[in-house]
């Protein structure tokens, strides 16, 4: 969407104070300008990073915005030097970069949520790529899942960096076959890593722990039981 200016008044400017009128509308149209740049630029960065923004995040996004206003206010260009305006476009992505990868760092779930099928590939796609992406398939009545649940619930609090899903096998594939159950699925980047199906034959148990679930893992390199936050 191209910057469309102001209109400007076509009553004829002459003599000085005609000179600092047209220099009062010319400045007022250039922060305008800049003001709708911003804008602009915080949008894109924010798009890019593939990732929503809850309400305490859009209130962050906020105050960043009006801090670059604020320094820029500091050090207004009264006469609009081209350099200095590329300068500042690339300083304002950089504090976006800045905090888009902050934020992608500190991100936290600590949580097990369910997930449909309409859900899905947005649960996936729409982490950063760091993000591991653990997804349990499982039936409500069988209780091996049950138990499964209960231990990721765990390992949601030990490893709150990593998201942990759940969702009904058979609403993500109606023919889905229940002896594969229970089933992990691991995604990185929006692809599948690691699978483990039917994973408590290895594990020797029906009904393995929590420490159980978080040595498999680990096994297979998709979490560190030493960077854990306990």
């Amino acid at each position: 969407e191209a910057y469309i200016p102001p209109l400007r008044s076509h009553r004829p400017n002459t003599g000085v104070k005609g000179v600092i009128e047209d220099y009062k509308e010319a400045r007022q149209n250039l922060i305008i300008k800049r003001q709708y740049e911003n804008q602009r630029a915080l949008k894109d960065a924010y798009k890019r990073s593939h990732t929503t923004l809850n309400d305490r995040e859009q209130r962050d996004l906020e105050e960043l915005e009006r801090e670059i206003e604020e320094e820029r206010g500091g050090s207004v260009l009264d006469g609009g030097d081209e350099d200095d305006e590329r300068a500042f476009v690339q300083y304002k992505e950089m504090r976006m970069q800045q905090w888009l990868s902050k934020r992608r760092n500190e991100k936290e779930f600590g949580s097990l949520k369910d997930i449909t099928a309409d859900d899905f590939l947005e649960a996936i796609d729409n982490e950063a790529p760091h993000v591991t992406v653990i997804i349990h398939l499982y039936m409500s009545h069988h209780a091996v899942c049950s138990n499964i649940n209960e231990g990721l619930k765990v390992l949601c609090r030990r490893f709150p960096k990593v998201k942990f899903l759940k969702a009904i096998a058979t609403d993500l594939k109606p023919d889905w076959d229940l002896i594969a159950l229970p089933t992990l699925l691991v995604y990185r980047s929006g692809v599948l890593i690691k699978s483990f199906i039917r994973f408590t034959d290895d594990l020797g148990s029906e009904y393995p722990s929590s420490s159980d679930l978080a040595e498999m893992l680990q096994e297979h390199n998709i979490i560190s039981i030493e960077r854990d936050s306990r």
